[in-house]
């Protein structure tokens, strides 16, 4: 019986999971829309490794209901938008980049 039981246990948390995934993979349609490490990746224009040493050192927030990680898109907006360079430093950056020559 105490097997049983357990079982019963182990089937209802992974039915409880499953609603999870589901529920994570079809709120497509509401406001907050979750993305996976490779489209945050993306969306952001940084390389997976990038994104994952952001996440190891605490500098962007994600989520890990389980095994996969994901990204709300509408922090991942905001995220980007709060790191907006000033015009002059984001001319001065072009300028500076080495393959940018210079017309007379």
């Amino acid at each position: 019986m105490y097997l049983e039981e357990k079982i019963d246990r182990l089937f209802k948390l992974c039915q409880d999971i499953g609603e999870r995934i589901n529920k994570l993979e079809t709120n497509s349609s509401e406001e907050n829309e979750y993305v996976n490490v490779k489209d945050a990746a993306k969306m952001l224009g940084v390389k997976l490794g990038t994104l994952r040493n952001k996440m190891s050192q605490g500098h962007i927030k994600y989520y890990k209901p389980g095994k996969n990680v994901f990204f709300s898109k509408k922090y991942l907006t905001e995220y980007i938008s709060s790191n907006e360079m000033p015009v002059k430093e984001n001319v001065k950056k072009f300028l500076d980049t080495p393959n940018i020559k210079e017309s007379n």
